[in-house]
């Protein structure tokens, strides 16, 4: 891939984050007085309720398909597309949900034999090739949320962070981190009338806890940040609730 071509994507996510940061921000200031994470929890108590909004129901779903997934449209839409192409590029998981911005579905069109999830054993993994443990041998890779345009190919994998403790957010940021990279893994494939193939991964995070502890595990490398783009395409939007308090 040229220099071109990854200074373009990385232009495009740099774009993205301060539309989404933005984007948070107003949230917080035309919300009355209620944070993001108590916008939330307003978006889900009614998701119960009602069925249109059940892509709602789950709290990284409600931040996902509430402001990710708007912030992306934009975005690309910002860089010249025009609303067909637009909605074209951006595939999601909640795309029926989100037909007015999505193209289609966000999976893999073919199966995989490996999963995202660390940690998997090996004899556990065997297993199910062999058909001799509950579930398909191979399973379908079903990012959040991609783009997929000749001049952006990124898939985006979403994180909602409610609390916990420094080492469970260093672990929880390791997961994350380890989950957006595997999909870059994933062959390029055609099939029924859909195309997998991605150069880029970004992983979104809001982090809603009292302490601020999946940030403080990200600000914690420091010098290392900067890598994970330099030696693997990932870039890494975490968002801390107090950066965009009204």
């Amino acid at each position: 891939m040229s220099d071109d071509n990854r200074d373009q994507a990385k232009r495009f996510l740099s774009g993205f984050e301060e539309r989404l940061r933005g984007n948070l921000r107003l949230s917080e200031q035309a919300g009355e007085g209620k944070t993001i994470a108590e916008q939330i929890e307003q978006i889900r108590a009614r998701a119960r309720d009602d069925k249109k909004d059940r892509h709602l129901k789950a709290p990284e779903a409600a931040f996902l398909n509430r402001w990710v997934a708007p912030a992306l449209y934009e975005q690309l839409r910002a860089v010249g597309l025009d609303e067909s192409e637009a909605k074209a590029a951006l595939l999601t998981e909640s795309h029926t949900s989100l037909k007015q911005i999505s193209g289609g579905p966000a999976a893999r069109p073919v199966a995989f034999p490996l999963e995202k999830k660390m940690g998997v054993p090996a004899g556990e993994i065997y297993a199910r090739w062999a058909c001799r443990s509950d579930g398909q041998p191979f399973t379908q890779p079903y990012p959040d949320l991609t783009v997929r345009h000749p001049s952006y190919q990124i898939v985006f994998e979403g994180k909602y962070f409610r609390s916990g403790s420094l080492k469970y957010a260093e672990r929880q940021l390791v997961a994350a981190i380890h989950e957006s990279l595997f999909y870059l893994g994933v062959p390029e494939i055609k099939a029924r009338s859909r195309e997998w193939g991605y150069k880029y991964a970004c992983l979104v995070a809001f982090d809603a806890s009292p302490d601020a502890t999946l940030l403080t595990a990200w600000n914690n490398l420091k010098g290392t940040r900067a890598k994970f783009w330099d030696g693997a395409n990932l870039h890494v939007v975490l968002i801390g609730a107090e950066e965009i308090a009204a």
